[in-house]
C-alpha cells in the first residue's frame, strides 16, 4: 500500500484500486517514514471539527483499502 500527500489531496494505493480524498483548508497534512500527521492551523471550533474529520477519513481510507485486500485475497 502507496500513501501520497499531495498539496490539495491524499492518496491511498493499493493493489486492488486506489482512493482519493481532497485535504481540507482548515488542516495541515504531513508524511514522514510511515506516520501520517494531521495538523490544526487555529484552535477554531470549526477547525478542530475538521481536524477530526480529516483524521477519520484518512483512517477508513486506509482501513478500507486493507480490507479490500484481505476480502479479494
Amino acid at each position: 500500500m502507496t500513501i501520497t500527500v499531495d498539496s490539495n489531496f491524499i492518496k491511498v494505493t493499493g493493489p486492488k484500486g486506489e482512493l482519493q480524498e481532497i485535504i481540507l483548508s482548515n488542516v495541515i497534512v504531513k508524511q514522514a517514514d510511515n506516520t501520517i500527521t494531521v495538523e490544526r492551523i487555529s484552535e477554531e471550533k470549526i477547525t478542530k471539527s475538521q481536524h477530526g474529520l480529516m483524521r477519520s477519513l484518512i483512517n477508513n481510507m486506509v482501513v478500507g483499502m486493507l480490507l479490500l485486500v484481505l476480502r479479494k485475497s
